[in-house]
């Protein structure tokens, strides 16, 4: 499950700079360049949140007693 999702991110924050390189070459319209680059950064967002939330979950059980 993770492996997929991981993927895919990177593959919609690829997504989005495919299409910005295309609209620097003007082969892209500006509605698509920007519905991509939209999708790449509510994908980062999305990972770095999840991110600190394991981060902080493996902090919680760090500082659990034994």
């Amino acid at each position: 499950f993770l492996d997929g999702a991981v993927k895919d991110a990177f593959h919609t924050i690829r997504q989005g700079e495919n299409m910005t390189t295309k609209a620097v070459q003007g082969k892209a319209s500006m509605v698509n360049v920007v519905s991509a680059v939209n999708n790449a950064e509510l994908t980062l967002d999305t990972v770095l949140a999840v991110r600190d939330k394991v981060i902080s979950a493996y902090q919680s059980i760090m500082q659990m007693p034994i």
